[in-house]
């Protein structure tokens, strides 16, 4: 499966250099904030920061080949016994680190003022959890969510956004998955003239 999503992420970029064969501006950036699990007892809140590159296609569309880190907080769950009290243990959150491409959609070329943006995306993604509750997996995860970026000038925007991660995998007997919202600030640094796209 990990083999097949890297495939694809190839597959993209190829495709996205040869349609942006002539000039056009792309930008590069970092963000950083806040990873939340969703429905998940064993994890809490943890940082979550990461690095893209904007490349676009078309005047309204475009691609974002990603990395992005998430470790979840410790949890503290109670070990249940049958002849004494429940005891409080903690466990360890885990995390994740992916790699992949975002399709990005709507104003994308980092245009002075405040820009709309939705992205949805696929990323070969392994999740490392030290206490051994749930073994090291690496899987295909999915991506989505909505941003909204500030020029301040030609070169430079602020960049917020809060996206959703989706990572099946197999549990018991049926296929499951473990779902976190992340909320990041970032900067992004454009190169190149939006008017030649």
């Amino acid at each position: 499966m990990r083999l097949k999503v890297m495939s694809i992420i190839i597959l993209i970029a190829v495709l996205a250099g040869g349609s942006t064969a002539h000039a056009f501006r792309f930008g590069i950036g970092g963000f950083a904030g806040a990873n939340m699990p969703i429905g998940q007892e064993d994890a809490r809140m943890g940082p979550a920061f990461g690095i893209k590159v904007r490349i676009p296609l078309v005047p309204f569309v475009g691609i974002e080949p990603h990395f992005i880190y998430l470790k979840n907080g410790q949890s503290e769950i109670e070990i249940k016994h049958d002849y004494w009290n429940d005891t409080p243990q903690k466990t360890d959150g885990g995390k994740y680190t992916t790699f992949g491409v975002n399709l990005v959609f709507g104003s994308i070329t980092g245009n002075a003022g405040l820009n709309f943006y939705g992205v949805f995306g696929v990323s070969a993604a392994t999740f490392n959890k030290h206490d051994g509750a749930i073994p090291n997996l690496s899987r295909a995860s999915y991506w989505t969510g909505l941003g909204v970026e500030y020029g301040i000038n030609d070169a430079f925007t602020v960049d917020f956004h809060a996206k959703f991660l989706f990572f099946p995998y197999k549990g018991d007997s049926k296929t499951v998955s473990r779902k976190n919202g992340i909320v990041t600030i970032g900067v992004n640094y454009y190169i190149g003239e939006g008017d030649e796209l």
